[in-house]
């Protein structure tokens, strides 16, 4: 299978758009893209997850290490009923950004050749330092590029004086220059407090023939494809059906099948047990922030999952264990503090003694309260002691190490994760005597300490989003839980 990420400079350079544009040109020649994300993002895997029809991989040396993303890209590839032509992953940030967690160390660890972008708005000939740093250095360390794509360029005279300060040097090195992508007709894609705005607001920019077409009208496309050895008559060249993700704006889901945004169970996974325990994760569009491999993972742990939507669901599914992963639960704020059927059971489920876990804005969904920024606050599960307050600047952001302290969960030996941290709320505590979750080890550069989260009972949660692999030993003891 051919593999390729798009690395770029800095952020803001275009990853994303030209990303679903590659991916929307291979889907119309017939060809089955598994997209990958470099780094946490959850935002930017949905809508490559929306666009391609199948779940977006997120790949981080830093929380999952080089054992883990390997077991993630195999997922990728060979979960049942899967069958990809070619696997495209979008870089996070600059491509040596992010210490282990860059693109580049990414690249190295699964030897992929990579698509260098550059954003030269605003430079002429000093786009050639930029461009002979970043290869340059790259080549030291081992990277294999695939050829240079210059972003947001402006005028054909801007176009020609780029060529000229650039061909040089890359011919020198035989790397070919493979396109000018225009600052103009690019797709617009808007943004709010934790990235892009949600796959389903930007549904309208989703037009695969603009993708495609401001792609092949700027980018040398067959050389890109003879470069990956990719055979374009192979597909059948006709254009497949739009997908519109499972994750609605209310309906429950149906629990007989997974959703498209998640990978089922692998090939090595054999089927499970009738005595298995089920796991509920919340999946609708207040939450929807959970890695796609992470069902998969559950699987292989003996976990039987289903889904409901707390925004419609009136009654949980019969489960041993709920999962509130996070999202934007403030967006759908009178929805879920309206929908009482709901919050009561999970409270009659959690008097029974039965586990709930939430992550960020599951976390949120388990406290009392949300404070908006407007001043309005609104009623919540009131399942452990802490009122949520949303505020215009961010709260936290990064990386972190953690060790697990509250017991929401059996265990024997001690439970270290990796996990990362984004939001733009905190917490005021309800209680004199606050049993938290996890204590802070670090985070990936930092020495940094403290605790995280609330636990009470078998109701637990935090800011912190738990990565699959780098989080194996929680979602291990999870299971565990679930099955005692």
């Amino acid at each position: 299978m051919a593999g390729l990420i798009i690395a770029a400079d800095r952020s803001f350079a275009g990853k994303t758009t030209t990303t679903l544009a590659l991916l929307a040109y291979w889907q119309s020649l017939g060809l089955v893209v598994a997209p990958g994300k470099v780094g946490p993002d959850f935002i930017d895997a949905s809508y490559l997850n929306h666009l391609a029809n199948y779940p977006c991989a997120n790949l981080d040396l830093w929380m999952h290490g080089p054992s883990g993303v390997a077991n993630i890209y195999q997922r990728m590839v060979g979960s049942a009923g899967m069958s990809p032509d070619i696997c495209l992953i979008e870089a996070c940030m600059g491509l040596f950004d992010g210490g282990d967690g860059s693109a580049a160390r990414l690249a190295k660890a699964l030897d992929l050749p990579l698509l260098l972008l550059l954003n030269v708005e605003g430079l002429a000939e000093s786009a050639r330092a930029l461009a002979s740093g970043y290869i340059n250095l790259g080549l030291s360390i081992g990277l294999h590029f695939l050829g240079l794509v210059l972003t947001k360029v402006g005028s054909a005279r801007h176009i020609e004086i780029l060529k000229k300060a650039l061909q040089p040097y890359l011919e020198s090195l035989n790397l070919p220059l493979l396109g000018f992508l225009p600052k103009k007709d690019a797709p617009d894609l808007k943004s709010r407090h934790l990235g892009l705005v949600s796959v389903e607001e930007s549904a309208h920019l989703f037009q695969d023939e603009r993708l495609i077409s401001w792609l092949t009208s700027n980018v040398h496309v067959g050389a890109l494809n003879g470069l990956l050895g990719i055979d374009c008559q192979a597909g059948s060249l006709k254009k497949p059906l739009a997908y519109r993700p499972d994750l609605d704006q209310g309906q429950a889901l149906d629990r007989s099948r997974w959703p498209k945004a998640f990978f089922g169970a692998t090939k090595a996974v054999l089927k499970l047990p009738s005595t298995a325990p089920t796991l509920a994760i919340a999946w609708d569009g207040a939450f929807s922030f959970c890695y796609a491999d992470l069902p998969a993972l559950l699987a292989e742990l003996g976990v039987r999952i289903v889904y409901f939507s707390p925004l419609s669901s009136k009654r949980l599914p019969e489960c041993q264990g709920v999962y509130l992963p996070g999202g934007y639960p403030e967006l759908y704020i009178e929805r879920l503090a309206n929908n009482f059927d709901l919050r009561d059971d999970l409270r009659k489920f959690a008097s029974s003694g039965h586990l709930i876990y939430g992550e960020c804005g599951g976390f949120i969904y388990l406290l009392e309260s949300l404070t908006l920024t407007s001043g309005q606050t609104y009623p919540l599960t009131g399942l452990l002691p802490g009122r949520a307050t949303l505020h215009k600047t961010r709260q936290a952001l990064g990386y972190r190490y953690a060790k697990l302290v509250g017991h929401l969960v059996d265990f024997s030996c001690e439970i270290s994760v990796r996990g990362h941290e984004f939001h733009y709320s905190d917490l005021s505590l309800t209680t004199s005597y606050p049993l938290p979750l996890w204590k802070i080890e670090s985070q990936m550069d930092t020495d940094f300490s403290g605790s995280e989260g609330l636990v009470s009972g078998r109701v637990g949660g935090s800011y912190l989003h738990l990565s699959t692999e780098g989080g194996r030993d929680f979602w291990q003891a999870l299971a565990k839980t679930l099955k005692n």
